[in-house]
């Protein structure tokens, strides 16, 4: 096997590539994400996609849900449904760029990834609490696996051939990695952490709308007690506080973005008064959303 210390700057290297003409990514990788953020682009938010992904070069500073992440070079991303995240990418700049790869889990794959790896009783061996949203360091096989998928990219008249392959590996490695076992459980059906998960789909697509978590836990069978308890346990957050935060992140995303005004932002992701917008979004962001906007365009200068 390759050493670690190659294998990441070989991925640099060819993410470096990638990102300078991203024209080039052929449509057999529309699952695939060569990103590149520099000082122009430090700040960003938005609804995370269920992904893994891996950073190449650079950190990462994330606030998911209530929690805030700050991870680098090396660090796999095991994201098992929309997520809200508000993110900086830390000390990034044209000379030394935040580069990172992230693909998007095909349930379907997902699911011939864990009954293959079951039949074998191969899916990895450490136990612990399910999570939505986890990080483990990526060991040289995984780190090989993205490298040949960003080489699919440089190539596209082998991507068609080899797209699936690559990404069904990578899907394996992940599985029989130390969080395996947990991120597994997300995907089987009839599990808790597999309701939770349906559930947490289900609020980011109507997060906008008024909800009715009681009706939630009913839609995904789980009593109410158990939506809640199991909820805060899988996701770090309450199912209240959870939707909170897709709605900020959103109006975040649509004012640095879109320029929406702050009242504007309010009412598009579901709030009735700009006044308890502000509030939350002060509790979430630690300043007034127009203050923060304001402060983050600045930084992008």
């Amino acid at each position: 096997m390759i050493d670690r210390t190659l294998l990441i700057q070989s991925l640099a290297e060819n993410l470096e590539k990638i990102t300078s003409d991203p024209q080039i990514v052929p449509e057999t990788l529309d699952s695939v994400r060569f990103i590149r953020r520099e000082s122009d682009r430090k700040f960003g938010c938005l609804i995370s996609k269920p992904s893994f992904s891996l950073v190449v070069n650079g950190s990462k500073k994330a606030l998911v849900g209530d929690e805030e992440f700050l991870y680098g070079t090396g660090a796999c991303l095991l994201t098992g449904s929309f997520m809200p995240d508000s993110f900086e990418a830390v000390d990034a700049s044209e000379t030394n760029p935040f580069l990172a790869i992230s693909l998007t889990i095909e349930p379907k794959l997902c699911d011939q990834a864990i009954a293959f790896l079951s039949e074998k009783e191969a899916i990895g061996s450490e136990t612990g609490n399910s999570k939505i949203f986890s990080l483990y360091e990526a060991d040289e096989g995984l780190l090989d696996a993205f490298l040949r998928l960003s080489e699919l990219a440089l190539h596209p008249e082998h991507a068609a051939l080899f797209s699936d392959i690559v990404k069904r590996e990578i899907y394996l490695r992940v599985l029989t990695s130390p969080l395996g076992i947990a991120f597994s459980q997300l995907y089987v059906p009839g599990t808790a952490e597999n309701k939770i998960r349906r559930a947490v789909d289900w609020l980011s697509a109507h997060f906008s709308q008024p909800i009715d978590h009681s009706s939630v836990a009913e839609k995904v069978g789980m009593s109410t007690a158990s939506y809640y308890r199991r909820f805060r346990e899988i996701v770090g957050s309450t199912p209240s506080q959870f939707v909170r935060n897709l709605r900020l992140t959103e109006a975040k995303r649509l004012m640095i973005d879109e320029q929406f005004e702050a009242a504007q932002a309010c009412y598009r992701v579901g709030y009735d008064s700009p006044t308890y917008f502000s509030r939350e979004f002060r509790n979430l962001f630690g300043e007034s959303p127009a203050k923060h906007v304001k402060r983050i365009a600045a930084e992008m200068q």
